[in-house]
């Protein structure tokens, strides 16, 4: 439990009753387990680390286009050399 019993006396003390402070403390506590932590904020991927993977997908693709035009023009020149040699 993040709430801790101090916290639930702190709550009594100020005016709530039993009941009340234990809900208190319950939702806070429910709430409180759905929030990130410093470390998973650290984990996350940043405006930068987005762009610098964007740009190196946009490398490999224009090196496979790259590659598919080479490989297009060699294809084209053998079935030329074919076409004179047995046509």
């Amino acid at each position: 439990m993040v709430v801790t019993v101090r916290t639930l006396r702190k709550l009594e003390s100020a005016g709530f009753d039993r009941v009340q402070a234990e809900a208190l403390v319950e939702a806070f506590d429910a709430d409180l387990d759905d929030l990130a932590t410093k470390m998973d904020l650290r984990s996350l991927a940043t405006k930068a680390d987005v762009a610098t993977v964007k740009a190196d997908i946009a490398t490999v693709k224009a090196d496979i286009y790259r590659a598919m035009l080479v490989q297009t023009f060699a294809i084209a020149g053998m079935l030329f050399a074919a076409l004179r040699i047995f046509g």
